[in-house]
C-alpha cells in the first residue's frame, strides 16, 4: 500500500500528542506515560470495563495538553498545581476538537480534589469525575517518584510515596482508588514497571493492540488544528503562522493537480510542521533582534523534533516526512537531515515553498511582512540557488496576490480565534471562581 493511502489511527495521533508533551522540558520526559501506566493499573484493579479503560489511558497520556498555551517556561512539574489553568485550557481545546466524547471533562477534572466533590456526586461518581480522580491520583504518584528513574531509588522511596498518598486519602484523593493503590504498592513489579519505560510502554502498547479506531479526514483535520493552535498560541508572535502555511499549502497542492485526499493530508502536515517548536524557549521565539549563533542552532532543531514527535505514529509516515522536511533544500544544504532532492517528497517541497512564502509575507517579531515584489525576487533567487522546487515556486509567483490574500484571510480568522480563546479561558476562570 502506498504510504499516502494509509489509514491514520486515533491511537497513533494520541502517541504523537503525548510525545510532543514530553518536549515541555527534559525534567518531565516520560511523565505522561508514567501517569497513563499507573492510571491503567488502578483502573484494572477497579474492574473498569474496556471502553472506560481506553478513555482513562488516552486521557492520561494527554492530561497536560493545556500547558503550552500558558506562556510559561517549564523546568519541572511546578506548573502542575491546583491553581493552574492548564486543566481548564485543555478542557476548552478538547471540547472543540477532540473526537472521543467525555475526554474534555476528564481533563478538566484531573486536578479536582476529592474533598471538593459534593456528597451526591461522590456517591454516584460520574464517569468524568471517576476517571479524573484516577488520573489525579496517578499524576501525584508520578510526581512523588524519584527523578532518577533508578530501580534502587524507587524501591527505597516507595514507602515514602505510599505515606504521602495515605495522609491525603479522603482529602485530595478518592479513598477507594487509594485502597487499590495500597494493593499495588505491595508488588515490587508495579514500582519497577513504573520506572522501566520500555516495560510500561510494552504493557500499554499491548493494551491498545486491539484498539483500531481510524480517524476520518474531518477528525484528523480537527486534531491537527488543535495541535497547530497549541503550537502557535504559545505566543502572540506565532499565533497565526501554521494556519497561514496550511492555507497556502492546500491551495498550492490543488493547483498542482494533487488528489483531494492528499491535498487534505498536505494541509495536516502543514498544520503540524512546527510541532518541534514546542521545545524552543519563548525568549528565542519572540526575540525581536537577530538570533545569536547558539540561539539559531536551537531554533534550527525544531524540524528535527517535529520528525521525532511524528515518528510515534506509524500510520502517519507520509505526513511526518512532508511536515519535518520543510527546511530541506534541493541542493542538499538544508536541515536537519541535509537530504538531496531525490529524497525529498514533492509534498515536502511544496510545504517548504508555502513556509518561506508565509514567513516572508507575514509580520515577524523582528520586522513587518515584505512587499510582494521583494518576495518574488527572494523566491526567484532561492530557485536559482537550487534551494526551492521550481514548479511549485512558479505556481506561487504566478499568483502572488491570490496566495497573499488567502494567507491574510486565514491568519486574520486565526488571530480573531486567538483573542476569542483567550477571552473564553478568562471567562471560564471567572465562572469557576464565582466572580
Amino acid at each position: 500500500m502506498d504510504k499516502s493511502e494509509q489509514t491514520i489511527t486515533f491511537i497513533d495521533m494520541i502517541k504523537t500528542i503525548s510525545r510532543a508533551l514530553d518536549l515541555i522540558s527534559s525534567t518531565v520526559v516520560g511523565h505522561h506515560k508514567k501517569v497513563a501506566y499507573i492510571a491503567y493499573r488502578l483502573g484494572k484493579r477497579l474492574n473498569l470495563n474496556r471502553d472506560l479503560l481506553y478513555k482513562l489511558v488516552i486521557s492520561a497520556l494527554i492530561h497536560d495538553i493545556g500547558v503550552f498555551y500558558l506562556n510559561q517556561r517549564f523546568s519541572d512539574l511546578s506548573f502542575d498545581r491546583k491553581d493552574n489553568r492548564h486543566a481548564l485550557v485543555g478542557y476548552l481545546l478538547l471540547e472543540e476538537y477532540f473526537p472521543l466524547p467525555g475526554t474534555a471533562a476528564i481533563i478538566k477534572n484531573h486536578h479536582l480534589e476529592y474533598r471538593d466533590i459534593s456528597d451526591d456526586i461522590s456517591k454516584t461518581m460520574p464517569e468524568e469525575i471517576l476517571l479524573g480522580q484516577l488520573i489525579h491520583l496517578a499524576d501525584r504518584i508520578a510526581v512523588l517518584l524519584p527523578e532518577s528513574d533508578s530501580e534502587l531509588d524507587v524501591l527505597q522511596k516507595k514507602n515514602k510515596v505510599k505515606t504521602v498518598i495515605a495522609n491525603h486519602s479522603g482529602q485530595w484523593f478518592w479513598p477507594e482508588a487509594v485502597e487499590e493503590f495500597y494493593y499495588l504498592t505491595e508488588r515490587e513489579a508495579f514500582w519497577l514497571d513504573v520506572v522501566n519505560q520500555q516495560r510500561s510502554d510494552f504493557i500499554i502498547e499491548k493494551f491498545f493492540s486491539d484498539y483500531h479506531k481510524p480517524l476520518s479526514t474531518e477528525e484528523l483535520l480537527n486534531i491537527s488544528k488543535m495541535m497547530s493552535q497549541i503550537i502557535d498560541f504559545r505566543s502572540p508572535f506565532t499565533a497565526t503562522h501554521s494556519q497561514g502555511i496550511a492555507e497556502v499549502a492546500i491551495n498550492l497542492a490543488r493547483k498542482s493537480n494533487i488528489s483531494e485526499q492528499n491535498c487534505l493530508q498536505i494541509k495536516v502536515a502543514a498544520l503540524l510542521h512546527d510541532l518541534g517548536k514546542l521545545i524552543i524557549p519563548l525568549d528565542i521565539l519572540e526575540k525581536a533582534d537577530k538570533l545569536e549563533k547558539q540561539e539559531w542552532a536551537i531554533m534550527r532543531s525544531h524540524s528535527y523534533y517535529s520528525n521525532y514527535c511524528l515518528q510515534a505514529a506509524e500510520s502517519m509516515a507520509n505526513i511526518r516526512e512532508w511536515a519535518s522536511y520543510h527546511h530541506e533544500k534541493l541542493n542538499g544544504q538544508g536541515y536537519p537531515f541535509g537530504l538531496e532532492s531525490n529524497l525529498i517528497p514533492y509534498e515536502a517541497k511544496l510545504i517548504a515553498v508555502a513556509d518561506i512564502f508565509t514567513a516572508l509575507t507575514e509580520d515577524r517579531p523582528y520586522r513587518k511582512g515584505m512587499k510582494i515584489e521583494k518576495v518574488r525576487g527572494i523566491l526567484a533567487e532561492q530557485v536559482s540557488q537550487g534551494e526551492l522546487e521550481p514548479k511549485v515556486t512558479a505556481i506561487i509567483t504566478d499568483n502572488l496576490a491570490e496566495f497573499n490574500g488567502l494567507r491574510k484571510t486565514a491568519q486574520k480568522k486565526t488571530r480573531q480565534k486567538f483573542k476569542a480563546f483567550q477571552n473564553k479561558v478568562e471567562e471560564q476562570k471567572r465562572l469557576e471562581q464565582g466572580v
